[in-house]
């Protein structure tokens, strides 16, 4: 009772949760399982705010997860050991907007349909991943390391520098940002490295709230183009697209390119673009490449011009078993598809990994481009087996920094709304299981069984030097407790 008493003193009672039915809604609110459940929701509003809780929950041992989406598609916001829920959906200013230096200033709490509104009147625009949820947080999705669609070099690393809470309660500022005189100087917070040879961003990417609480965050933005033409190419196989995919990357044409199969292309361009599932179904090819040509700030309709020529003869010449196909995505009845993919997904449509009631499961690892077809036969023998057969398989595949390698997902939607979730979640370990003994680099897990089977792949002497690392950061091991490869400490955790 002293420690809520505490919490509801430091954030005051407006943003302060404890009772069941309460903590049951929110949890319903922002589709977190109902079990395992937290005995306490805080909404701070500042970092001095964070810094106290934090404090709090070291001085009582009580494990803290922090949550900044409104809607949370991923795993790593499940507060496995219950404690309190700090949700920061309330630290949501973008502020400055730096349009001379491309930089923009964010809190954890900002959602990409905020960020999109935010930036299209000063014409700019942030890169984001595949069809993202409107209300997905900026700064989870590029801490969580989401591929985004564009597989530029320099468009991989989009935080420049931040400001973080430590689990011991300590604010800490990375790059140019811990500067005393930050925000005046010339350099903005632009410079992405650490002091000295340590970048302590890679402590916090893809950790999952196990190493601490970002408070706000400098990412890059782009010019949003106002002359684009969208592409799409299509395969009978996975081999030919990835063969388009390294020629396309190897003379840096177009923005974004990605490939799609045959399954999400219907769940995702058919919704988003309206079209109808008859006419989709009679042309649709088995794999499509997407990409799309955007015209710079200078000279926009010749870069179209030159990069469509170069498209051209490649297909003439490189591409023989492909032909550009203009007709399906370029009817006048369709919106630009740069701006169907450069936007979130509308808020007033379904989203396309909510499978009715249920979400889609999703297996995603890195590999070489060139292996994707191998890793794609492998586990669309698995689902085509005894057991896989009340599932339908979309597969995604995103070249990264120029095709040097390649994000590959899998997404598994469920048939029937009513299939059990058991048997789904079994088939994704199996698949993991493959796609583990073919080699796939699984660089962010989610969700504990698949951690557990990942970091029981690895040598033991990595999980200790990460614990190791874990234990001098966080001695108490308070922070989103037995996520990745960290077991909680039992020993004197107090009960609220």
């Amino acid at each position: 009772m002293k420690v809520k008493q505490k919490l509801a003193r430091i954030v005051g009672d407006e943003n302060f949760i404890d009772t069941g039915e309460l903590i049951k809604a929110y949890l319903k609110r922002v589709g977190l399982p109902s079990s395992p459940a937290p005995q306490i929701v805080v909404f701070p509003q500042d970092p001095l705010t964070i810094q106290k809780i934090i404090q709090v929950a070291n001085d009582y041992n009580i494990s803290v997860t922090p949550a900044s989406s409104t809607l949370h598609l991923h795993k790593g916001a499940i507060p496995l050991k219950g404690g309190i829920i700090l949700d920061l959906k309330k630290l949501n200013n973008i502020s400055p907007i730096d349009v001379r230096n491309r930089i923009v200033r964010i809190g954890p709490g900002v959602t990409w349909a905020q960020l999109t509104n935010a930036l299209r009147p000063y014409g700019m625009m942030v890169i984001s991943p595949f069809c993202v949820h409107p209300e997905t947080s900026v700064l989870s999705c590029m801490l969580d390391r989401e591929p985004c669609m564009d597989p530029r070099f320099e468009i991989g690393e989009p935080i420049t520098s931040m400001e973080l809470v430590w689990p011991t309660g300590e604010r800490f500022r990375t790059g140019t940002a811990s500067s005393i005189d930050f925000g005046r100087n010339m350099a903005h917070g632009a410079y992405p490295y650490g002091p000295g040879p340590m970048d302590p961003i890679r402590l916090i990417q893809g950790s999952q709230g196990t190493m601490g609480v970002v408070t706000w965050g400098n990412i890059k933005m782009e010019f949003r183009p106002e002359l684009n033409e969208g592409l799409l190419l299509p395969f009978d196989t996975s081999q030919p697209l990835v063969e388009a995919i390294y020629a396309i990357q190897k003379h840096r044409i177009g923005r974004e390119c990605f490939g799609l199969n045959r399954t999400l292309l219907k769940k995702v361009l058919c919704q988003i673009m309206d079209i109808r599932p008859r006419y989709f179904d009679k042309d649709l090819p088995h794999w499509a490449l997407l990409l799309v040509l955007s015209g710079g700030k200078w000279f926009p309709k010749e870069k179209i011009t030159y990069e469509m020529e170069a498209l051209f003869d490649l297909t003439a010449n490189r591409m023989t078993s492909s032909h550009l196909k203009h007709g399906l995505l370029k009817r006048s009845s369709l919106p630009n598809l740069a701006d169907v993919l450069r936007d979130p997904w509308p808020q007033f449509k379904p989203y396309w990994r909510l499978a009715g009631e249920r979400q889609c499961e999703r297996l995603f690892f890195i590999t070489r481009l060139d292996r994707a077809p191998e890793f794609i036969k492998k586990i669309q023998e698995r689902v085509d087996a005894p057991g896989g057969r009340d599932v339908e398989q979309g597969i995604y595949v995103q070249p990264l920094d120029y095709s040097g390698g390649a994000h590959l997902e899998f997404i598994f939607f469920p048939s029937h709304t009513e299939a059990k979730s058991q048997a789904l979640e079994e088939l994704v370990l199996d698949s993991a299981k493959d796609a583990l003994e073919l080699g796939g680099h699984f660089t962010r897990p989610q969700g504990k069984k698949l951690c557990d089977l990942v970091f029981g792949k690895v040598d033991s002497s990595y999980t200790k030097l990460l614990n190791s690392i874990k234990g001098c950061i966080d001695p108490n091991y308070i922070m989103n407790p037995d996520k990745l490869c960290f077991k909680p400490r039992e020993t004197g955790r107090e009960h609220i």
